[in-house]
């Protein structure tokens, strides 16, 4: 991804109006009007922006998958599996200013159970099992198509590589991991706030991957 002179010009005044304490649409929707920036830059603005203070405290949450051995893992499920398919379809990730990874391909509510979906699950658990955890718990949105499903093919799965816990569908999927607790698996910006540990499981996927379409957001503009 390609951080155009607009896009840096848009962030630069975006990290100044949310750490003067505007809210965050209406500033993206100001700075991206002022710099005509595409959508997929608005998507940008959006999830990967945040003023200094909110990012130094959310980082501070930050554990390396390393770290979960022994541990009970929450995961957010479609809000993981859409960013590691988003890596498989060679699509656009951005390393955020709270070091948390996300997908810009606003995919959330039209999902669809793919090939693709089976092979990023499979990574997943592949992954999770290499690090010991205690137990794992997945929380899908019941509101999206097929959910059920892939929370009964998740807990085959996790069957399948020996892995304790369960994977359920849940009408607020933030509530739900939240209330597993642990170390909480999600990049969605409310989760991040309230939890107390979080793992960037996306990410730590995208280094051993060793995927290129990232692109780490610029510090200082």
């Amino acid at each position: 991804m390609i951080i155009t002179d607009s896009l840096m010009e848009a962030i630069r005044d975006l990290r100044y109006l949310l750490s003067r304490g505007y809210n965050r649409e209406s500033a993206v929707r100001f700075v991206g009007d002022k710099y005509r920036v595409t959508l997929g830059e608005r998507y940008v603005l959006m999830r990967g922006i945040f003023d200094r203070a909110e990012a130094e405290s959310r980082r501070e949450k930050l554990v390396k998958v390393s770290e979960i051995s022994g541990r009970t893992v929450s995961i957010d499920g479609y809000n993981l599996l859409i960013t590691v398919e988003s890596m498989f379809a060679k699509k656009p990730l951005i390393q955020c200013d709270d070091f948390v990874t996300r997908d810009i391909s606003a995919v959330f509510g039209k999902h669809k159970i793919t090939a693709r979906t089976m092979r990023a699950l499979r990574l997943i658990l592949k992954n999770l099992k290499e690090h010991s955890p205690k137990e794992v718990y997945f929380s899908y949105d019941k509101q999206v198509s097929r959910s059920g499903l892939l929370a009964s093919t998740t807990r085959r799965m996790m069957a399948e590589f020996e892995l304790k816990g369960t994977a359920t569908t849940a009408q607020e999927t933030d509530v739900a991991t939240l209330k597993v607790g642990g170390v909480i698996v999600s990049s969605d910006s409310v989760v991040i706030q309230k939890a107390k540990k979080v793992l960037d499981l996306a990410g730590e996927l995208a280094k051993q991957l060793s995927y290129k379409n990232i692109a780490q957001l610029p510090s200082k503009v």
